[in-house]
This record gives C-alpha cells, sequence and structure tokens, in this order.
C-alpha cells in the first residue's frame, strides 16, 4: 500500500512538472512575440499606425514586462522598456515613467549594455514630457554616451536632443544646447532621416524662441518642422509643432491665430498625439475662449479637460488651467478669485513645473498689488525676479516689472510706476510679446 501510495505520489509531481515546464515554454513564447512587436514598433517611432498596434496589445505588452521584472529578468525587462518609451511618450506617460524606473532598477550592478542605454534614454524622453531634472539631463548623457559606445549613431543624436530639452527647460537655452541640437541634425541628415530631421528642426525653433524672443527665424523653422512632420503624417510631432506655434501667435496677442492652432493641436494629438499636448492644448483654449466671452464654448472645453487631468493624474494640468482662469479673473476685475486661483496653481508649480514659478509669482502678484496687499505683491515679486535672474523669461519678465508698477502706484509712487510701465512696453517691444 505504501509503495503503491508513493507512485501516485511520483505521478502527480510528474504532472506538475510537465505542467510546469509547459507554462514556462509558453511564458518564454509569449516574451518573444511581445519583444517582437515591441520593438518593431519602436524602429517606427512615433508612426500612428504602430502606436494604435502597441496600444491594443499594451495588456500583452506589460504582463510581459511586469513578469520580466518579477523573474529579475533584467536583459528583458530594460528591452522591452526601451522599446515601450516611444509608446509611454504618447500615452500612459506617468505609468511608463514607475515602469522604466522598475526595469532599471534591476540594472544596479550591471554591466552597461545597448539596452542599458535605450531605458535610460526612455526615462529621459518621459521626463522631458513631465517634469525634467538634474536627473533626466544625467539619464539623457549616459544614453548618448552608450549609444556612442556601442555604436548607434540615430540614439546618439536623438539623446542629445534629450539633453538640450531638458536644459532648456531647466534652466533656459544656452549655446552648448543649441550646439547639440546642431550636431543632431547634421546626424540626421548624413543618415537620411527625415523623422530626425523634422525633430530637430523643432528644437531648432525652441532654441530660437527662447533666444530671440518671437523672432521670424524662430516662425519660420516652426513652421518647416510643421510642413515635415505633415509630409510623415506624423500626429505626435504636428501636436507637438502647432502647439507651439499657438503659444507664439498668443504671445504676439494674434489671438484667432492662437485660437486655430490650439485647435490644430487637438485635432492631431487626439489622431496620436502625445497626452502632455492634448491637455494643454485643452486648458490654453478654454483660457482664450473665456476671454474673447465664449463663456458657454469655454465651458465645453474645460468639461472634456478636467476629467482628463484626473485620470491621467497631471496635476500641472490644473495648474495650466488655474493661471489660466485666474488671468481672465483679473481682466474682469475679481480679483479674489484671480488671487485664489493662482494661488492653488503656485502650489501645483512649486511641486511639479519649476520652471512655471515665476510666471506663476507674477500673476499672483498683478492680482495682490490690485487688491492692495502689496507686502504679499512685493515679496512674490522679489521671488520670480531672482528666478528670473537664473534663467530668463522675457515674457515674465515684462509681468514682473508691471507687477512693481502696480506696487508703485499703490505706494504713491508715480514717476518709478512710469518707468517701470516705460521698461514693460521696452522688453515687449524688443521681445515681441504682446499684453494679452
Amino acid at each position: 500500500a505504501r509503495f503503491g501510495l508513493l507512485e501516485s505520489l511520483r505521478a502527480y509531481g510528474a504532472e506538475r512538472l510537465v505542467e510546469a515546464g509547459e507554462a514556462q515554454v509558453v511564458a518564454a513564447r509569449h516574451t518573444a512575440w511581445c519583444l517582437d512587436l515591441a520593438e518593431e514598433a519602436a524602429a517606427h517611432r512615433t508612426a500612428r499606425p504602430w502606436l494604435q498596434k502597441v496600444a491594443a496589445d499594451y495588456d500583452n505588452l506589460r504582463a510581459a514586462l511586469d513578469r520580466a521584472v518579477a523573474d529579475g529578468d533584467h536583459d528583458t525587462a530594460l528591452r522591452l522598456a526601451g522599446a515601450l518609451g516611444w509608446y509611454w511618450w504618447t500615452d500612459r506617460t506617468i505609468e511608463g515613467r514607475q515602469l522604466v524606473a522598475g526595469a532599471l532598477a534591476l540594472a544596479d550592478g550591471q554591466p552597461p549594455s545597448l539596452q542599458l542605454a535605450r531605458a535610460l534614454q526612455a526615462a529621459a524622453m518621459l521626463e522631458v514630457s513631465l517634469t525634467p531634472s538634474a536627473a533626466t539631463t544625467e539619464a539623457a548623457r549616459r544614453s548618448q554616451e552608450l549609444l556612442e559606445r556601442f555604436g548607434d549613431r540615430w540614439g546618439a543624436a536623438f539623446s542629445k536632443l534629450l539633453v538640450a530639452f531638458a536644459e532648456l527647460q531647466r534652466t533656459g537655452p544656452s549655446d552648448d544646447g543649441a550646439r547639440l541640437v546642431e550636431e543632431a541634425d547634421a546626424t540626421f541628415v548624413e543618415l537620411g532621416d527625415p523623422w530626425g530631421e523634422a525633430y530637430a528642426e523643432r528644437a531648432r525653433f525652441s532654441f530660437e524662441a527662447y533666444h530671440r524672443g518671437l523672432s521670424a527665424e524662430a516662425e519660420e523653422a516652426g513652421q518647416r518642422a510643421l510642413a515635415q512632420f505633415r509630409a510623415l503624417d506624423d500626429q505626435w510631432g504636428l501636436a507637438q509643432t502647432y502647439f507651439s506655434l499657438a503659444e507664439i501667435a498668443k504671445a504676439r496677442g494674434d489671438l484667432d491665430a492662437a485660437v486655430e492652432g490650439f485647435e490644430g493641436a487637438l485635432t492631431a494629438a487626439r489622431g496620436g498625439g502625445p497626452l502632455w499636448v492634448l491637455l494643454a492644448s485643452l486648458g490654453s483654449l478654454g483660457g482664450l475662449l473665456a476671454l474673447r466671452g465664449d463663456d458657454a464654448r469655454a465651458a465645453g472645453v474645460y468639461a472634456e479637460a478636467v476629467p482628463l487631468f484626473r485620470r491621467t493624474g497631471q496635476r500641472r494640468g490644473f495648474a495650466h488651467m488655474y493661471n489660466e482662469l485666474g488671468g481672465n479673473a483679473r481682466v474682469h476685475g475679481d480679483l479674489e478669485r484671480a488671487r485664489q486661483l493662482h494661488t492653488e496653481a503656485l502650489a501645483i508649480v512649486r511641486e511639479l513645473v519649476g520652471w512655471s514659478v515665476p510666471h506663476t509669482l507674477a500673476q499672483l502678484a498683478c492680482a495682490e498689488a490690485r487688491l492692495g496687499d502689496l507686502a504679499a505683491a512685493e515679496a512674490h515679486l522679489a521671488e520670480a525676479a531672482g528666478l528670473l535672474l537664473a534663467v530668463p523669461q522675457p515674457g515674465t519678465a515684462a509681468s514682473v516689472l508691471l507687477g512693481a508698477a502696480l506696487v508703485a502706484v499703490g505706494r504713491d509712487r508715480p514717476q518709478e510706476a512710469a518707468r517701470l510701465l516705460a521698461a514693460v512696453g521696452a522688453v515687449r517691444e524688443r521681445t515681441g510679446f504682446a499684453a494679452v
């Protein structure tokens, strides 16, 4: 009887081993299929059909990545994370940031590899579209160095653009950033890559706008990028470029062109553009419509935006919207509401979007000065001015000077107010930034 029992146990164990072996084979085949899909899609970068294929099988891809991380399979985890970075750059960005971090954690202590380089690049891509930090620049630079070491010239050139964009948002334009853009563009031209050339043109457009203000050169670079992305039917690039051109039109005071640009950005973003453009365009368009008195349409835009902000966890969208609504409240004389909205925005941007802090401080100070809370306005203007000395923002500088003029009026110093207002006019004339 005992031997009969042991025979039954042996048979049961053998069946379980067979099942476990079959499960391992199925899992390996599933992982291989997911790697093929993710890496083939990554080769097409932001092309809409391939982003749609990834979206359709995202649950499978996510399961394969989770399994690789759970098994400590750092090579597979890095390959999947690096390839999926292009999808996460468009959608599920915050989720993607967490998953890339998990894959990179497995690589601690492992020798450098091409897979590590691409995962670092994916991490930098996502942070550039969220809130870049010093760590973002470091990840982009390290990916560039590794990609150069492993002979991936295209990847290294793209990482140069990520370094340039990260530093542009963190510290403002620099000669080093402009040099990186030109080097990357030259590589894409040499390699005959039209997508790379289009993205480099968009980077040049951003640097022109920061360096020279709203110059003809910046506008021309933006229009060239728009034409290149349109020829590629690349909704991702179209969405970003439309948005940037709309921002320039708004800064110039051409509100009709700004509305048209934000609507173009929304159309492209809904067709495959990045999530951040969709959210930012909704916030900006709603603000412009409200400013022009189209309250019903503005309410419809915000009704679409708010659930998206909440669902995606993009709190910076609320900050952008609060600043837009606060500006409209100031225009319409509702100063207490303006102060409340700008204060709400300030709490968010201090945490998430450092480069928006001076702008928000200036808007808040203008409301405070008009309310007669001059001490609070002076404190916020002083903080904003200190930040602008480190990272110049011409449009925000004009707002700070305007806030200081309002304080001077409140302090009964009309000559000082007149000089400050003259300075506002000079800044706006030199940069082309209009008073919207």
